[in-house]
């Protein structure tokens, strides 16, 4: 069986147990491949993201963490016909693709955005995979509730009710805790591991680390720890990515044989089997991996935002104590170094709080789902052939069975929308029938008739779907513009403006692909005939005009939207030949300054 793991580029939390989950499927015989979700909508935004995210996180941490609170406190930001669901719904084609291409059986997200991109996928083009989502933080992340993936894996039982929605019932979620690498499993005796790591024995270590950019008051921590901490003590400081920070304190600590700075290491198993005493940020794979490793913790509130639950969690479980300022986490270390029979009560209490199951049930109830789909499949595809028997030995013609078509229970109703809106956008919404749509999704007019009752609401739901792919069209011209040559771009505004000549490029580019080009006359034409959805076609060329207008004005962006939309229709409907040249040049006067396009 095939496995697809989703990260995404905003930490290396997600793409540490992305690599756990591989890892544990491929030891079950499964062939696992893992994808930058982020990369489907443009590789440009994915970088731009990473940088973004690493950014905030050194230099402008109160920043994340008020845009996280925003999204906790605004749940419908990730609503479809929002920005941000707009944005990574510009990659689903390409995903789906992915997906059908690459033969998976299964597709596992590790972070909440591809979840969100994933439901899109399987509400465009219903695929016959079996889905889930593994939470990284002991919460429930922004977006989450927004997926309809088939499991949810939870770190602990005690936040099933967080998760728990209309959308994302109890019966779907594994309280299973968080998949770590197998050598996070695996323990070092301390005396074997200082010795590998040249650590002298006899004496306390404390291993410091604030993920893997090095964010944080690391270099106060370290010098409230070597100034107040018992004599002999070791501290191994882990930089990550951040070299600045790793030059600064080897340079501070130069001579010291006591204080070891390093930078990013794979040692990071073999440090915690080493250490006595864990100081981090409360990143959801980090603590998870201390507490696998039964390490007590010191925790820093470098960042907030998910990690904030993260440290609630792990304090109130008695594995962890924290501070508010660098004194009071300096003073709780020093304490507890201390006090080495609170070390030993808090391993403990690490020990009974996560188990080794969670590789094991995620592998499990992702085979059971699997298993569940192609059995379903096989039943449909006995089903279509009997209907099919039936309907050739009675002679009736109008057999609601589609060939190669197969519908898997649950998915009819994405599929009879899917099939309504073709038709909607071939023919206009009038002649749509349930009966009709039915045949063409090849699902049962039984079944139809119970999911929709009557055609009118087939008809509501079909022009609703036939809207988004009007309005993903015309997104997708805007936010795809100036990629063709142009590395590291994925938008066609720039510090100068918009280049006209990347849009006349990009809308080229849609239209001299013949699919695409026959897609868009077919929506094209039928928003010229059908007043419902001539209505639908003017909402998102509004859409795109409002796109357009903080970088050239609102009176300019009608204009654009005009020219994009007489490209299109000249194009599509009448055949005429593509101006890539004659449009740019228009575009360029409408962007033009008014003194330029009077002297024009």
């Amino acid at each position: 069986m095939r496995m697809l793991v989703l990260s995404c580029s905003t930490g290396q939390g997600h793409d540490s147990c992305a690599r756990a989950v591989k890892e544990h499927f491929e030891a079950r015989d499964w062939e696992c491949e893992v994808d930058d979700a982020l990369a489907f909508v443009s590789p440009a935004l994915s970088r731009f993201l990473a940088w973004g995210h690493s950014t905030m996180y050194r230099r402008f941490p109160w920043l994340f963490r008020a845009g996280y609170r925003f999204s906790e406190r605004h749940p419908d930001a990730f609503w479809r016909k929002l920005g941000i669901y707009r944005v990574f719904a510009l990659g689903s084609e390409r995903m789906a693709g992915r997906i059908e291409s690459g033969g998976f059986d299964a597709v596992a997200c590790t972070h909440a955005f591809a979840g969100v991109m994933l439901t899109d996928v399987l509400e465009r083009r219903p695929l016959p995979v079996a889905t889930c989502l593994v939470g990284t933080d002991y919460t429930c992340n922004p977006g989450t509730k927004d997926s309809r993936l088939d499991a949810y894996f939870v770190p602990a039982p005690s936040l099933v009710g967080l998760y728990a929605c209309p959308a994302v019932p109890e019966k779907k979620m594994v309280a299973s805790g968080i998949p770590l690498r197998g050598e996070f499993y695996l323990r070092t005796p301390r005396p074997i591991a200082r010795r590998e790591l040249g650590i002298p024995e006899g004496c306390a270590h404390v291993l410091v680390m604030c993920g893997s950019m090095g964010c944080g008051p690391m270099a106060r921590l370290v010098r409230g720890l070597v100034e107040e901490a018992p004599d002999g003590t070791q501290v191994t400081v882990v930089c990550g990515t951040n070299r600045r920070l790793r030059k600064r304190l080897a340079r501070r600590h130069e001579g010291n044989p006591a204080v070891h700075v390093l930078g990013f290491t794979e040692d990071v198993p073999l440090l915690m089997d080493s250490a006595d005493l864990f100081v981090t940020k409360p990143g959801g794979l980090t603590v998870t991996e201390a507490a696998a490793k039964r390490l007590p913790m010191v925790l820093v509130d470098a960042v907030a935002g998910c990690e904030e639950p993260n440290r609630e969690f792990f304090v109130r479980s008695g594995g962890a104590v924290t501070g508010e300022s660098v004194r009071e986490l300096v003073e709780a270390a020093v304490g507890l170094l201390a006090r080495p029979d609170e070390l030993e009560r808090m391993r403990g209490r690490l020990a009974v709080l996560l188990g080794r199951e969670a590789p094991a049930l995620l592998c499990d109830r992702m085979e059971e789902l699997v298993r569940e789909r192609k059995t379903a499949a096989a039943r449909a595809r006995a089903r279509a052939g009997l209907r099919k028997d039936e309907a050739m030995t009675s002679g009736k013609t109008g057999s609601n069975v589609q060939e190669g078509r197969l519908v898997a229970p649950g998915d009819e109703r994405q599929a009879l929308v899917a099939a309504a809106a073709r038709l909607v956008a071939l023919e206009g919404a009038g002649p749509v029938t349930l009966s009709r749509a039915a045949d063409a999704a090849g699902v049962g007019q039984d079944e139809a008739q119970r999911i929709f009752g009557d055609g009118e609401g087939l008809e509501r739901a079909a022009l609703s779907e036939l809207a988004a792919q009007i309005e993903r069209e015309f997104e997708r011209l805007f936010l795809s513009a100036g990629r063709e040559g142009r590395e590291g771009s994925f938008l066609f505004s720039g510090p100068g403006g918009v280049r006209a000549d990347d849009l006349a490029a990009a809308l080229g580019s849609c239209l001299s692909d013949l699919q695409r080009a026959e897609e868009a006359a077919a929506l094209c034409a039928t928003a010229v005939r059908d007043p419902e959805v001539r209505a639908i076609m003017r909402r998102a060329l509004r859409f795109f005009a409002q796109t357009c207008a903080p970088f050239a004005g609102e009176s300019r962006a009608r204009m654009i939207c005009a020219l994009v939309e007489g490209a299109v229709m000249d194009t599509c409907l009448f055949g005429e030949p593509f101006d890539a040249d004659a449009l740019s040049e228009a575009l360029a006067a409408v962007l033009a300054p008014p003194a330029a396009r009077l002297a024009g």
